[in-house]
């Protein structure tokens, strides 16, 4: 059987490795950090979205040009 002394020295090298206090204070953190910077996350998305969606028309809209109009050799085309 193992002595008292040998498992408290496990323990204390267990707590030292994994932090429970230390983890839940950063999951707090990062939590409050991201409640705070939602709104410009939020933003950020937003234009990403937006711009996609703008490279997206732009290129179809280069697509049914190319259909009807030649602009040149393949190389030449913006898409």
């Amino acid at each position: 059987m193992a002595s008292p002394q040998l498992i408290l020295e496990l323990s204390k090298g267990f707590f030292v490795r994994n932090n429970p206090l230390r983890d839940a204070v950063s999951a707090i953190a990062g939590t409050l950090q991201n409640l705070l910077t939602f709104k410009s996350k939020m933003r950020l998305l937003k234009y990403k979205f937006m711009l996609a969606q703008q490279q997206l028309n732009t290129m179809e809209e280069h697509i049914t040009l190319a259909a009807t109009e030649p602009r040149g050799s393949r190389i030449d085309r913006p898409f």
